[in-house]
Order: structure tokens, then sequence, then C-alpha cells
């Protein structure tokens, strides 16, 4: 029968990094929402207040989403339109209900693929700590968080539009796969050698 252990350390780990994951998106989409209720009030306000002139000095930008300054929406935007795919997010947004721009999508889904990359970096940082004090722990993190890399950059591999960038990939997942190989032999040679 199989025993299962977890670490308390494994334990505390996993629900700190969820609640940071979660933090992290309940303070930004919630501050985007509240923004977006304090812009229509307003605009409701102005309506009651002046009806005649709720055109001239209501009229929100459609590019500003709240959290994101316009500067990076635009630069977001640019970026989109420059790969051609500017117009056809905004319709697919817009058909799906969601109140983003293309240039905003696109700052937000950078900006998740940096916090992820951070996370994962400080994930690996923790499992090495604990590889080099000969914790089991440490390995099992280490190779979750290689296998992860491993499988997202197989997309590199397969998706990239340069040669450059797909050897990057290629070697992401070859260096994935050989520090989980080699964790795993490590984590077997003591167990062979007892039994």
């Amino acid at each position: 029968m199989l025993a299962l252990t977890v670490e308390p350390a494994q334990i505390v780990v996993g629900i700190l990094v969820g609640a940071v994951a979660f933090l992290l998106v309940w303070f930004l989409l919630g501050s985007a929402a509240r923004q977006k209720q304090d812009r229509e009030r307003a605009q409701r306000m102005r309506a009651v207040i002046q009806p005649g002139q709720q055109q001239g000095a209501g009229a929100v930008n459609p590019q500003s989403g709240g959290w994101i300054p316009d500067n990076v929406t635009k630069f977001g935007t640019r970026f989109a339109e420059s790969r051609g795919f500017s117009e056809r997010l905004d319709a697919e947004l817009e058909a799906a209900g969601v109140s983003l721009r293309s240039g905003e999508f696109v700052v937000a889904s950078a900006l998740a693929a940096l916090v992820f990359g951070v996370i994962l970096g400080v994930l690996g940082l923790v499992g090495s700590f604990g590889i080099l004090r000969g914790e089991r722990w440490g390995s099992i993190l280490t190779i979750a968080v290689r296998g992860i890399d491993g499988v997202l950059s197989v997309f590199g591999v397969l998706f990239a539009e340069s040669a450059s960038l797909r050897a990057l990939a290629i070697l992401s997942v070859v260096g994935a796969a050989v520090v989980i190989y080699l964790l795993l032999r490590r984590d077997a040679a003591p167990a062979a050698t007892a039994g």
C-alpha cells in the first residue's frame, strides 16, 4: 500500500500561494469593477443634475478599464494592431460580454504571465532550498515546478514564430526533463540500496 505523506511545509506553501493568487486577482479585478461602478454612478448623477449636458461632460474613454494606465493600454492596443488581431479580439470580447478592449486584454495577459512566472520562480527557489537541505518536499516541489515549466514550454515548441524562440522552448523542455529525471533517479537510489 502506498503511504502518502504530506509535509506541513508543503501545506503551508500551498495555502500561501493560493492566498496570494486569490488576493492578487481580487485586488486587480475588484478595483476595476469598483471604478467602473463609480464612473457609472457619476454619469447617472450628472444625468439627473444636468440632463441636457450629459454627453459632453460625462463621456467616458472606451479604452480606459480603470486599473490599467491609459498609456499602457495604448501600448497593448498598438501591439494588437501591429500583430493584426485587434479588431477580431475586440469583436470576440464584445460578443462574450466582457468589458475589456484588446489593449487591456493584451496587457492583462502579459501581466498574468509575468505573475505566474514569478510565482513559479519563487516556488523553484523554495524547492531548490529544500533539495539543498536534503528534504523530500524540495524534490517534490521542484519536480512539480519543472513539470509545469516543461509542459508550458511545449506550446513554445509547437507555436513559436521564430527558430530562436523554438530553440529556447526546446531547451526548456529538455532542461525540465533532465532535472526531473535526475531528481527521480536521486530519490530512487537510496531506496534501492536500503531494500
